[in-house]
Order: structure tokens, then sequence, then C-alpha cells
């Protein structure tokens, strides 16, 4: 249910809203060292008051350890495409050590990370966490403090863990 807001009415009335989504998600391990992941989501949104939106996420993760070298790399590429905020997609994303990660996707755009695990030495942790999202049709992104002018929007993370 959402409230409907009209300045003419003394009481707002309440209209049906229908959200679904529906998640297809495929994981495999190829090789002790590579695993994959797929997925692709779709989300619709309808209310009575506005034309139904529709909207898509598909995207593929590659995780790949070196035998030799204590360290991991996982990268992300993902296309997305939703009519408006109301279908947007939420996506758990890695990153670094105790970074919480879940990205909305909306409008149109394709997004990617790249995310190195490296244990330098016993006490020592190397974390580097570099995203990058491209939207087409926008010229700016976000509002207020955080807009930025263009369609591209670059995120970067870096830890270092010394356990002593």
């Amino acid at each position: 249910m959402l409230n409907i807001s009209d300045d003419k009415a003394l009481m707002q009335s309440v209209n049906t809203v229908a959200k679904s989504n529906l998640r297809l998600h495929l994981a495999y391990k190829v090789s002790h060292n590579l695993k994959i992941q797929s997925r692709l989501n779709f989300s619709t949104y309808h209310h009575e008051s506005k034309d139904k939106s529709t909207g898509y996420l598909l995207y593929q993760d590659l995780q790949y350890s070196l035998d030799k070298i204590p360290m991991v790399f996982t990268f992300r590429y993902a296309i997305f495409n939703t009519d408006d905020y109301d279908t947007r997609i939420y996506a758990y994303e890695n990153n670094v050590l105790y970074k919480f990660s879940v990205p909305a996707y909306m409008y149109q755009g394709q997004r990617y990370y790249l995310l190195l695990n490296y244990k330098m030495t016993k006490n020592l942790r190397l974390w580097l966490h570099f995203a990058q999202t491209f939207y087409t049709k926008r010229t700016s992104i976000s509002s207020g403090l955080e807009e930025i002018d263009g369609n591209t929007r670059s995120e970067i993370t870096a830890q270092l863990i010394w356990k002593f």
C-alpha cells in the first residue's frame, strides 16, 4: 500500500502497489582455483496511478586464486536496465574486509569491479578494490554534495591489515 498525496483532499488515499522480483542464480566451481557465478534478476513495479515499470540486472562473477602466490582476484561485470527508481535491484558486492557493499542498480548502464586480496606475509594482508559504473542517457549522477557531472562514477578502496 502507498499513500497518494492530493492537495485538494482532506485525507490522503491509499492505493495498492504490486512489486515482484525474480532471481536466477548459477554458481559453479570450475577448478580448485576458479569459481564462476552468474545471476539474472527481474523486477516489476505497478502502482494504480502510474504505468507498470520493469527492470533487469545481469552479472557475471569470476574468482581466481593463484597457486604459488597467496593472492585472490575477484571480478564482476554487470549490465542493468530499469525504468525508474522503483524497479532498482540490489546485489551484494565483495569488497575489502569488514566493508559492507550492496549497491542499487537503477536506470541504464554497466558496472564492473576488481578486488585483489594479497596475503603478503603471515601478519600482513593487502586488499584493493576498484569499481566503476557507467550510466547511459545521464548527464549527472546523484544530487546535492554527492552530485557528479558526467555519467561515470568510480570508487577506490584500499586496506592494509597488520596483525601483531
